[in-house]
């Protein structure tokens, strides 16, 4: 009863504030990130036969709301209020998603399970949720609140990790992989968005040792090069770089300071171990091996669906065998967006795709040449740059494609006011 109450909340909250949408998101980021999976898999409620879960709540109040949106834009004309790079992502938007429409009637006629079907078709179009911020923002202000919260949640995440120290999961996962993670889901993307906000603005930045402590709790490699890289892109593009760089060493000590607090008060070996696993960054360890001779087994695949990918009735087929036959888990699951969007979508999905994100990324790097926003430009090119480098080495493009997507959108909602201001500005000269 309790999680049915909590689902009816988070729909009429939804209906009532869209833009509480990235806020749900961001806590649900949070609770993956410390509670146990059987917890995670067992909150969701049933209807007809189906499980609903929390993720599937955000997605179909997004599409009512992009229903909703996009008819009131067409109704009003207010599409001319668009900026012209808005219009052309927008186009390609639809292709996309009209692309996977194309897959789930084709499902529906070799007769997948609707639930199956419907719940593949909520990863494959997550675009949906640019939409939220592009059509229902309405002030610089709300998103300062946003990314207030994400920073505060970046911060407080790690004070949490430590006592993930010996649960069942986190004990199976070691166990597994020989790697010492405290913590679960894609916490990452979410102390992503938090260090990355110190880093840009540079208030404050030596809390910023905080979800950097929390990265490295994490252990994954992928977010140690993406996070790299995105310092190396911060650096170039400030000002005062040596300033900059004086604070990112000042946040590197505060880092390695807090890890050895937590390794000498709660016993966790948490400095020995974050140091093995970043000497492992560029080294052909187990999994790595795994993934690479996954590799060519995959470019097979693609050639025999080169141009479609898998049908939505392929992928179920898959789906029954992952659990007990490798070649299904690694096809569901290859590490790699680029190759999971080869599989999933053909050239075709996924020339698609490259398109949409070399335009957002043009966008938000165009967005850094405005003089009043050049921060704000930084931050979203900054942090959508981690998530696709992130991406290219695990199945968060999948998984939590929402947060791409939601910086998309708010990367076009700033394109628009440019566009608003210009157009205003033009008007009151004539």
């Amino acid at each position: 009863m309790t999680v049915i109450a909590v689902f009816l909340l988070v729909v009429l909250g939804i209906a009532i504030f869209p833009m509480l949408i990235p806020y749900l998101l961001s806590g649900y980021m949070v609770l993956n990130g410390f509670a146990s999976r059987s917890f995670i898999n067992n909150l969701n409620i049933s209807v007809g036969g189906a499980n609903i879960f929390l993720p599937d709540l955000f997605f179909a109040t997004a599409i009512f709301l992009t229903i909703a949106g996009v008819t009131r834009i067409l109704i009003t004309g207010r599409l001319r209020l668009l900026s012209s790079s808005t219009k052309v992502i927008l186009f390609w938007v639809a292709c996309y998603i009209l692309f996977f429409m194309g897959k789930i009637i084709a499902g529906y006629i070799e007769g997948v399970p609707l639930d199956s079907m419907v719940r593949r078709f909520a990863l494959d179009t997550q675009c949906i949720y640019l939409f939220v911020p592009l059509l229902y923002l309405k002030q610089e202000k709300t998103l300062r609140t946003l990314l207030y919260f994400i920073v505060l949640l970046s911060i407080l995440f790690p004070l949490g990790q430590p006592f993930l120290y010996g649960t069942a999961d986190q004990v199976s996962f070691e166990q597994g992989q020989g790697t010492l993670r405290l913590g679960f889901g894609y916490a990452n993307l979410l102390m992503m968005l938090g260090v990355l906000a110190f880093f840009v603005w540079e208030n404050k930045i030596w809390l910023s040792s905080l979800p950097l402590a929390g990265i490295a709790m994490l252990a994954q490699r992928s977010a140690f090069i993406s996070l790299a890289l995105c310092i190396i892109f911060l650096t170039l593009k400030k000002k005062n770089n040596v300033k900059f760089i004086s604070m990112l060493g000042a946040s590197g000590l505060l880092l390695i300071a807090t890890l050895f607090i937590i390794q000498t008060t709660m016993n966790i070996p948490v400095v020995d171990k974050a140091i093995e696993r970043v000497s492992e960054t560029f080294e052909y360890t187990g999994t790595t091996k795994a993934r690479i001779n996954v590799i060519p087994i995959t470019f097979e695949q693609i050639g025999n669906k080169p141009w479609l990918g898998f049908s939505y009735k392929e992928i179920y087929t898959l789906q029954l065998q992952q659990n007990r036959v490798a070649f299904a888990f690694n096809m569901l699951h290859p590490h790699n967006f680029i190759l999971s969007s080869l599989l999933r979508t053909g050239f075709i999905g996924t020339l698609i795709l490259f398109i949409i994100i070399a335009l957002v990324l043009l966008s938000a790097y165009k967005l850094m040449r405005e003089r009043n926003i050049h921060k704000q430009g930084m931050y979203l090119f900054s942090t959508l740059l981690f998530f696709i480098v992130f991406g290219i080495m695990n199945t968060s493009f999948i998984s939590a494609g929402y947060v791409f997507w939601i910086l998309t959108g708010i990367t076009l909602w700033y394109l628009n006011q440019i566009h608003y201001l210009e157009n205003l500005q033009g008007g009151n000269e004539q």
